[in-house]
């Protein structure tokens, strides 16, 4: 048999990638207008969270194959090492998609929600802000987060994802936002 003893690891890169179509598929049923009468919520795009589940699926998919073949060939010194690579992939892109998913800022007349990717929920009335600090990220992609203070503690984070631009519409508060130099940008 070739699962015998390594049976989680096999379960784990098929079974991960099942959870994650189901919550995939039960979410974008039930996915709710960005403009609502009252706020506007700020996600991440739903082509990011669809990649991420195809990933998922592909590499278990990949996993499944590598530990057929390697029982298939009598190579079972190799099974474990090879499906920890699998296994730990997609339970770290499980966690992250996950949290992803999870994050969101919704903007009202006077303050702001922020769902962190882990915590608990944020509420910022935009007239306690002290300041806003872009953040550019020194990779190729030259994207940029926005930090949120209030008094000298940072007490959220917009992550470069969401439409930033449209949320500092919303705050208004142009006297707190420090401007990038052209050089980070």
């Amino acid at each position: 048999m070739i699962f015998v003893g390594f049976g989680y690891q096999f379960l784990i890169v098929a079974g991960i990638p099942v959870a994650a179509v189901l919550v995939d598929c039960l979410a974008s049923a039930a996915v709710s207008e960005r403009h609502h009468t009252h706020h506007d919520t700020y996600q991440a795009p739903a082509s990011l969270f669809h990649s991420l589940v195809i990933i998922m699926v592909a590499m278990g998919i990949l996993g499944i194959a590598v530990s057929i073949m390697l029982g298939g060939m009598n190579l079972m010194s190799y099974y474990e090492s090879v499906m920890m690579f699998f296994v730990v992939f997609e339970i770290v892109l499980f966690a992250f998609w996950f949290g992803i998913r999870r994050y969101a800022v919704a903007t009202y007349s006077d303050y702001m929600r922020v769902i962190p990717f882990v915590g608990k929920t944020v509420m910022i009335p935009y007239k306690d802000i002290t300041a806003l600090r872009w953040t550019a990220s020194h990779s190729l992609l030259r994207d940029r987060n926005l930090h949120i203070f209030v008094g000298d503690k940072e007490v959220a984070s917009l992550w470069n994802a969401i439409d930033i631009d449209q949320i500092l519409g919303t705050i208004d508060r142009d006297d707190v936002l420090q401007i990038l130099g052209a050089w980070a940008w």
